[in-house]
């Protein structure tokens, strides 16, 4: 199955996104900043998958301004 995950951001049109997957216990860079507001991925296996996405204004010059982390459960 196919999963989208969006963040939620509907103030500014200059964010920029970045995602990463938790791999082992590792966060692993699957997105670099972009104005892409969306990452798809299909699961492997069963388990819980841990996105992590990190937000900022595309004209400063900082490492991320906010971030969430989003949990999939994927049963089958």
């Amino acid at each position: 199955t196919l999963h989208t995950l969006f963040p939620y951001t509907t103030l500014f049109r200059s964010v920029v996104y970045e995602f990463y997957l938790m791999k082992k216990g590792n966060w692993s860079l699957v997105q670099k900043f972009g104005k892409k507001d969306d990452y798809s991925f299909i699961p492997l296996a069963k388990g819980i998958y841990r996105m992590l996405v990190l937000s900022k204004s595309f004209y400063k010059s900082i490492s991320y301004e906010d971030y969430d982390i989003i949990g999939v459960e994927v049963k089958e």
